[in-house]
Protein backbone atom coordinates (compact mmCIF):
# COMPACT_ATOMS: atom_id res chain seq x y z
CA UNK A 1 0.00 0.00 0.00
CA UNK A 2 1.49 3.46 -0.79
CA UNK A 3 0.27 6.75 0.39
CA UNK A 4 -2.00 9.01 -2.61
CA UNK A 5 -2.66 12.35 -2.36
CA UNK A 6 -6.75 12.69 -3.01
CA UNK A 7 -7.48 16.38 -1.79
CA UNK A 8 -6.35 19.62 -0.19
CA UNK A 9 -7.93 20.35 3.45
CA UNK A 10 -9.23 23.33 2.55
CA UNK A 11 -12.13 21.38 0.88
CA UNK A 12 -13.47 20.46 4.38
CA UNK A 13 -15.17 21.88 6.66
CA UNK A 14 -15.52 20.36 10.12
CA UNK A 15 -18.15 16.97 9.48
CA UNK A 16 -19.04 17.82 6.51
CA UNK A 17 -18.85 14.27 4.45
CA UNK A 18 -17.20 14.79 0.32
CA UNK A 19 -16.67 11.55 -1.72
CA UNK A 20 -13.59 10.34 -4.32
CA UNK A 21 -12.56 8.28 -6.40
CA UNK A 22 -9.47 6.97 -6.61
CA UNK A 23 -8.23 4.34 -8.11
CA UNK A 24 -11.91 3.19 -9.25
CA UNK A 25 -12.32 2.80 -5.66
CA UNK A 26 -15.54 5.52 -4.17
CA UNK A 27 -13.29 6.81 -0.62
CA UNK A 28 -15.18 8.92 1.70
CA UNK A 29 -13.70 11.45 4.14
CA UNK A 30 -15.04 13.64 6.80
CA UNK A 31 -12.46 15.98 8.96
CA UNK A 32 -13.50 16.00 12.51
CA UNK A 33 -11.79 18.94 14.70
CA UNK A 34 -8.02 18.02 13.03
CA UNK A 35 -8.35 14.81 11.82
CA UNK A 36 -9.15 13.76 8.97
CA UNK A 37 -10.98 9.90 8.62
CA UNK A 38 -10.79 8.14 5.02
CA UNK A 39 -13.20 4.76 4.50
CA UNK A 40 -15.31 3.22 1.84
CA UNK A 41 -17.95 4.70 0.76
CA UNK A 42 -20.44 2.03 0.82
CA UNK A 43 -22.52 0.62 3.37
CA UNK A 44 -21.48 -3.06 4.86
CA UNK A 45 -25.39 -3.60 4.71
CA UNK A 46 -26.95 -2.47 0.98
CA UNK A 47 -24.15 -0.73 -0.17
CA UNK A 48 -25.90 2.45 0.66
CA UNK A 49 -23.30 5.76 0.02
CA UNK A 50 -22.19 6.31 3.32
CA UNK A 51 -21.13 10.21 1.64
CA UNK A 52 -24.76 10.61 2.77
CA UNK A 53 -24.96 9.62 6.39
CA UNK A 54 -24.29 11.89 9.72
CA UNK A 55 -21.42 12.12 12.01
CA UNK A 56 -21.45 12.35 15.63
CA UNK A 57 -18.90 13.20 17.21
CA UNK A 58 -19.03 11.14 20.30
CA UNK A 59 -16.58 12.51 22.69
CA UNK A 60 -13.74 12.27 20.54
CA UNK A 61 -14.63 8.50 19.25
CA UNK A 62 -16.46 9.66 16.18
CA UNK A 63 -19.71 7.62 15.29
CA UNK A 64 -20.86 7.46 11.50
CA UNK A 65 -24.75 6.63 10.76
CA UNK A 66 -25.78 5.67 7.57
CA UNK A 67 -28.94 7.64 6.68
CA UNK A 68 -30.79 4.32 4.77
CA UNK A 69 -31.32 1.91 7.62
CA UNK A 70 -29.13 3.83 10.50
CA UNK A 71 -26.29 1.24 10.62
CA UNK A 72 -23.43 3.08 13.01
CA UNK A 73 -19.84 3.02 12.42
CA UNK A 74 -17.20 3.68 14.44
CA UNK A 75 -14.45 5.42 12.12
CA UNK A 76 -11.75 4.98 14.18
CA UNK A 77 -12.02 1.08 14.28
CA UNK A 78 -14.83 0.48 11.86
CA UNK A 79 -16.66 -1.74 13.65
CA UNK A 80 -20.24 -1.57 14.16
CA UNK A 81 -21.89 -0.02 16.80
CA UNK A 82 -25.45 -0.20 15.50
CA UNK A 83 -26.78 -2.77 13.52
CA UNK A 84 -28.55 -3.69 10.47
CA UNK A 85 -24.95 -4.43 9.42
CA UNK A 86 -22.34 -6.85 11.03
CA UNK A 87 -19.73 -6.38 9.01
CA UNK A 88 -16.69 -3.84 9.62
CA UNK A 89 -16.27 -0.68 7.18
CA UNK A 90 -13.14 -0.37 5.83
CA UNK A 91 -10.96 2.76 7.45
CA UNK A 92 -8.21 3.99 5.77
CA UNK A 93 -4.76 5.51 7.03
CA UNK A 94 -4.53 9.24 6.64
CA UNK A 95 -2.32 11.80 7.15
CA UNK A 96 -1.90 15.90 6.44
CA UNK A 97 0.65 17.53 4.94
CA UNK A 98 1.16 20.82 4.26
CA UNK A 99 -2.48 21.42 3.57
CA UNK A 100 -3.14 18.55 1.66
CA UNK A 101 -4.86 15.37 2.70
CA UNK A 102 -2.76 11.51 1.93
CA UNK A 103 -5.10 8.24 2.15
CA UNK A 104 -3.22 4.94 2.46
CA UNK A 105 -4.54 2.88 -0.01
Amino acid sequence: MKMIKICNLSEFSDNNIISKIVNSKNIALVKIKEQVFAFDDECTHEKYPLSHGMIDENNGNPILECSYHGTKFNLKSGKVVALPATKPLKIYKTEIKQGEVWVEL
